[in-house]
C-alpha cells in the first residue's frame, strides 16, 4: 500500500494501524465532523494518521512548518481547529484552545487493552478536509470539501484511466496541495501503491528521475514545474529503454509548457500525458485534456471538457 525508501506497508498492516490509532483518537473525544491540524513528516505514519481521522469520523486540515507562525495562528483559529497532530521534532505554536498529540505517542502500543474502533456515523456530506489557499490575492481562505465530492473525482480517475493494484504512484506533492488527495486516497482506493517521496529527495530532481526509473513507477501527478526539473536528465540515461512503466502523466495547478508532452513521450513513449484543471473549491480536478500530440500553431495546451458530474 505505501512504500518509502526500505520500508513498506501492505494493505493489511496499514489498515490495522489505522483502525487502531482511529480507537485512540475516538478516546481522545477526536470525532466525527471534528477539524485536526496535521503537521507531519513525509512517511506511512502520515497516511496511517489521515486513514485514522477518517475511520474516527474526523476531517484533516494540513499546515506546514515552513508556515509563518501568523499564518498557523490564523489556519487554527479560523477553522476552530481544537486538536493538531504533529512529531515531536516539530517546534509548532498553537493557541491556548488547542491540544497538542505527538503521533509518536499515539502510535505505541501499549500493553493494556485498547477499545477498537466505533462507528463513526460519518455521512458523505460530511466534511473530508480543509486546505487554505497560498493567500497570494489577499487573508488565506479555507476551502471545506465533503467525502462526496471527493469519491466522485476518485471515482473519475480510476476508471477512466483505469488505474489499479498494478499501478504505483510517485507522490511528490505536499499535502496543503489538492493533488495530494488524489495522491494518497486514489491511489488506496484503486488498491495502488504510494512511493512516498521524503522531504530530501523531494529536492532532488535527479534522485526522482532515478526512482521512476528504478522502482518501476507509473504514475506520475504534479504541478508541470515539477515534471519540468526532471527534464534535464531525460537524455543522460539509457536506462529508459529498458525501464519504461511510467505510463500516465498528469499535469496541472498551472501553465503547461508547450514543449513538455513532448519531452515526457521522447523518453517515455508508453505514457500518456493528461492536463487537467480545477479549482480547489472544485475538488482537485473538474476538467481534463488528453494531450495525443502538441499541435503546430498551438500557443497553448486546451484546457480541456468536464469531468463527470461537472459542467
Amino acid at each position: 500500500a505505501v512504500s518509502i525508501d526500505n520500508l513498506n506497508l501492505t494493505y493489511s498492516e496499514l489498515n490495522r494501524r489505522a483502525d487502531r490509532l482511529a480507537g485512540v483518537l475516538q478516546a481522545n473525544k477526536i470525532g466525527r465532523g471534528e477539524l485536526v491540524g496535521i503537521l507531519l513528516r513525509r512517511s506511512p505514519d502520515l497516511i496511517t494518521c489521515l486513514l485514522a481521522l477518517y475511520k474516527a469520523g474526523a476531517a484533516y486540515v494540513p499546515l506546514n512548518i515552513t508556515d509563518p507562525a501568523n499564518r498557523v495562528t490564523s489556519i487554527l483559529e479560523t477553522a476552530r481547529i481544537k486538536f493538531v497532530i504533529t512529531n515531536k521534532d516539530n517546534n509548532i505554536e498553537i493557541t491556548e484552545k488547542t491540544s497538542k498529540f505527538y503521533i509518536e505517542d499515539l502510535l505505541v502500543e501499549k500493553n493494556d487493552p485498547l477499545s477498537f474502533v466505533k462507528d463513526s456515523g460519518c455521512k458523505s456530506t460530511d466534511p473530508a478536509y480543509i486546505i487554505f489557499t497560498s493567500g497570494t490575492t489577499g487573508t488565506p481562505k479555507g476551502v471545506l470539501v465533503n467525502h462526496k465530492a471527493v469519491i466522485n473525482l476518485i471515482e473519475w480517475v480510476n476508471r477512466t484511466f483505469n488505474v489499479s493494484f498494478s499501478d504505483k504512484l510517485l507522490w511528490v506533492t505536499n499535502l496543503s496541495f489538492d493533488l495530494s488527495v488524489y495522491d494518497i486516497f486514489g491511489i488506496l482506493a484503486s488498491g495502488g501503491c504510494i512511493r512516498i517521496l521524503n522531504d530530501e529527495d523531494r529536492l532532488d530532481p535527479k534522485r526522482q528521475f532515478e526512482i521512476i526509473l528504478e522502482e518501476g513507477i507509473t504514475f506520475w501527478d504534479s504541478a508541470p514545474q515539477s515534471l519540468q526539473q526532471l527534464t534535464p536528465y531525460f537524455n543522460v540515461s539509457e536506462k529508459t529503454k529498458d525501464y519504461n512503466s511510467l505510463r500516465l502523466v498528469f499535469l496541472s495547478g498551472d501553465w503547461i509548457p508547450i514543449s513538455l508532452p513532448s519531452s515526457i513521450t521522447s523518453v517515455f513513449s508508453n505514457a500518456v500525458v493528461v492536463g487537467l484543471g480545477g479549482a480547489t473549491e472544485a475538488t482537485v480536478w473538474s476538467n481534463y485534456f488528453i494531450i495525443n500530440e502538441v499541435k503546430t500553431g498551438w500557443k497553448s495546451i486546451p484546457y480541456g471538457k468536464p469531468i463527470q458530474n461537472a459542467r
